[in-house]
């Protein structure tokens, strides 16, 4: 019969067979996670758990197919997820990055703490509950430096190679086993954690893109009256652009040597957090020409100018600096701004412009349209992303994640894995690639679907394996007791410190849900959390915390074990 044929080639293992599973799985977890009650759902997340259910009902995948899967899923993600925030991530690393990893190692010694407790409250052993707390945390490194640290003590004690190997394959039965509650603990703290945001606070869901104003300024400090606008840059220390002058009646479009006088109007773009500096440099903010009189019209300035917002499509201008381009002696062109992965940069002279950016304009119709040849804007050209450069910065990836970081005092050489190298390598590639003049640009639309495929993989194939003897385990033996300690470990630290962050330090719902998804190594949950609010915040403040926080739940594990143990 044709049914006992599809039955048969459901249930024995072949290449065929494990493409059919996951995409099964895939399909029918992203249809199911669209349904929500009373406003909460989970989303792709749906996939793993659909992974368990089928596994646990008898479908079985070839385990090395999975555990390739699980890689593949894995690096997709993370390393678009790196090109994504990459710019983003730079500005949040000098203005936040101390303070975020602060929190996050809080949330790790916390774990800790925990684990010390529960340990000495429980009848449970060290072993067993180092696997919970790697399952809780959903990181497997944690698991490997733990059997490590756990081996050298065992052998040290002379234990038998039996106890060995029963000890080990415990520990990672209770990852098993408190790895889906680990995932499921991070979601409910960040729902928790949504509902401390006030209704109608804007502030409490700031952005960390760069804001950029335009101000108008009288000159009025001797100091920078006679001065050229070149000369002006050098003894500025914060980035600006003047790209207009009012003086004796009329607008004036500034060039690199035009010198500023007393009682000259600039219109000015800069970083909102600048303004301070800037009024000290300038001399004082203006609304008009002198009290009483009309405010000045900046927009009849631009009756003889046009604005444009061009693309940069050729390969040529990739990784080329403004300054060099010399558009406002050359061209007499302005660039007010550049739109990168959705992040507003300033322009300034330094800045290295990047296939993809979108660069906002000023000057006569002319010389737009010269510098538009200049540049490409042609939006075709940006269709067909680059998959040279995507998979050499995903080769780097497994390169960096594979080096081994020996650190003093630890026995086992710490890794930075699939999980960390990629998405250090996508973070380098999007922000300093185009100096060695690489095309790394990725339409947002093709990010977002790499990334989603990658995560739905990883998910589908890290259900289906983790499915076999779940249920059982849980029914027989300690598995009750080990789900009861990692949901008490996954949920408790971050929910206090995540708690703490938003209460009394003030720190956004967006920043404080990074750090929790990035504090647990939770990508799915991080996923979760990124569809409650707008922005890419989220990731940046993930991507921000989780090298450190990956390196610091591994030495805490090793520290711990061979503390007690030791």
């Amino acid at each position: 019969m044709w049914t006992d044929e599809i039955i048969s080639f459901l249930t024995e293992p072949s290449i065929l067979q494990a493409v059919v599973a996951l995409f099964l799985v895939s399909g029918i977890g992203m249809y199911l996670g669209k349904f929500s009650f009373k406003g909460v759902s989970l989303g792709l997340s749906m996939v793993f758990f659909i992974g368990i259910i089928c596994s646990h009902f008898g479908l079985r995948v070839d385990s090395e197919i999975l555990a390739f899967t699980i890689n593949v899923g894995l690096i997709l993600y993370v390393y678009t997820l790196g090109l994504q925030v990459g710019p983003a991530f730079i500005e949040s690393l000098k203005k936040r990055g101390i303070v975020l990893n602060l929190w996050a190692t809080a949330i790790i010694v916390l774990s800790i703490v925990v684990i010390v407790v529960l340990y000495l409250i429980s009848n449970q052993s060290l072993p067993h509950l180092m696997g919970v707390l790697s399952g809780a945390v959903t990181n497997m490194p944690v698991l490997g430096a733990s059997q490590e640290a756990v081996s050298g003590v065992l052998v040290h004690q002379g234990a038998s190679q039996e106890v060995l190997s029963k000890t080990l394959a415990e520990m990672a039965m209770a990852t098993a086993i408190a790895y889906p509650f680990g995932v499921i603990g991070v979601f409910i703290v960040i729902a928790i954690l949504k509902t401390q945001v006030p209704r109608s606070g804007a502030s409490a869901e700031e952005d960390d893109t760069v804001k950029t104003i335009t101000k108008e300024y009288l000159i009025t400090n001797s100091a920078v009256a006679g001065k050229t606008i070149r000369e002006l840059m050098t003894l500025n220390t914060v980035p600006m652009l003047v790209s207009r002058i009012w003086r004796e009646g009329r607008f004036m479009m500034p060039k690199s040597d035009t010198e500023l006088q007393p009682g000259d109007h600039v219109l000015v773009v800069s970083e909102e957090e600048h303004h301070p500096k800037i009024l000290l440099l300038l001399g004082e903010e203006a609304k008009g020409v002198r009290p009483g009189e009309e405010v000045i019209d900046w927009e009849a300035a631009n009756e003889s100018l046009a604005s444009r917002r061009i693309i940069i499509t050729r390969q040529e201008i990739n990784g080329v600096r403004l300054a060099s381009l010399d558009l406002r002696s050359r061209m007499n062109i302005n660039v007010t701004s550049v739109i990168r992965a959705g992040i507003t940069l300033l322009p300034s002279p330094s800045l290295r412009l990047q296939m993809g950016d979108r660069l906002s304009v000023v000057g006569k119709e002319s010389d737009l349209k010269e510098l538009s040849r200049m540049m490409g804007n042609e939006l075709k050209e940006l269709d067909t992303p680059y998959l040279v450069t995507l998979f050499i910065g995903m080769l780097l990836g497994c390169v960096l994640g594979a080096i081994p970081i020996v650190i003093p005092g630890i026995s086992t050489p710490i890794k930075m894995g699939i999980a960390g190298g990629p998405l250090i390598a996508g973070i380098l590639m999007s922000a300093y690639g185009v100096r060695l003049h690489l095309n790394t640009y990725i339409t947002s639309s093709a990010n977002l679907m790499i990334r989603t495929f990658g995560i739905v993989l990883f998910m589908a194939a890290l259900g289906l394996s983790s499915g076999e003897g779940f249920f059982a385990t849980l029914s027989q033996g300690p598995g009750l007791i080990w789900m009861a300690l990692g949901t008490a470990v996954t949920v408790l630290p971050p929910l206090i410190i995540g708690y703490i962050c938003m209460k009394w330090f003030k720190l956004s719902f967006s920043h404080t849900a990074g750090v929790v998804c990035g504090s647990m190594a939770n990508p799915i949950a991080l996923d979760y959390a990124s569809t409650l609010v707008k922005g890419d915040t989220i990731a940046v403040s993930y991507v921000t915390v989780y090298p450190l926080t990956m390196f610091a739940r591994v030495i805490a594990a090793q520290l711990t074990v061979g503390i007690i143990m030791g």
